[in-house]
């Protein structure tokens, strides 16, 4: 039987196991392995296992799909929106 490889990585701080291999993704953004410089990369990292989704809780405590994780899945763009995953320039995220 083959040994099954099962990688880790640490995100903002916390530690995510079985996530893919980092060849799987090279090159490309990357929630887990190569963050993008989107304007939500600061907000906490949530990740929703009932949907098996990386999400970002915004300053008002509203959970938003990471990009990167859309860039791989843009089927799980639908969530409860406040507005704040859209970046309009010249105004706050508070």
């Amino acid at each position: 039987m083959a040994e099954m490889i099962r990688y880790e990585a640490v995100i903002d701080g916390k530690r995510f196991f079985n996530v893919h291999s980092p060849d799987k993704c090279a090159g490309q953004p990357c929630v887990v392995h190569n963050q993008s410089d989107h304007h939500m990369r600061e907000w906490p990292l949530h990740w929703r296992g009932d949907r098996a989704l990386f999400e970002r809780i915004c300053p008002h405590g509203v959970g938003h799909p990471d990009p990167d994780h859309l860039a791989f899945r843009p089927g799980d763009s639908v969530h409860g929106c406040d507005g704040c995953c859209t970046e309009t320039p010249g105004e706050d995220d508070g």
